[in-house]
């Protein structure tokens, strides 16, 4: 069974539409009645026929880290070099003349 997520764009009185989210669920797909509708459940509520646009799979709930205690560690900004950087030799250094058009590599 496939599960997804329903969006439902409507207001809730009292609360800042900032902080509310569109997205309700996870509903359960029950069938496919053709290639863009959907007949999806909620429990064991009545099964809603939605639009295809409307829904996103669901993929569980979410782990994340900004609820960890452990601290970060320093000095791992140097190890991480990007690819592309590994490539340049360390030997080259930029000389920078009067104008800024005026450079010239001294290797």
């Amino acid at each position: 069974m496939q599960r997804v997520w329903l969006h439902n764009p409507r207001r809730r009185r009292g609360l800042s539409p900032k902080l509310q989210s569109p997205w309700e669920g996870p509903y359960t797909v029950v069938a496919v009645p053709s290639a863009v509708a959907y007949k999806i459940r909620r429990g064991h509520k009545r099964a809603l026929v939605v639009h295809a646009d409307r829904l996103w799979r669901y993929h569980g709930p979410g782990r994340f880290s900004w609820g960890s205690d452990e601290p970060e560690e320093e000095g791992s900004a140097e190890e991480d070099v990007p690819e592309a950087m590994e490539d340049v030799p360390k030997e080259v250094e930029e000389v920078v003349g009067g104008d800024v058009g005026d450079s010239e590599l001294v290797v």
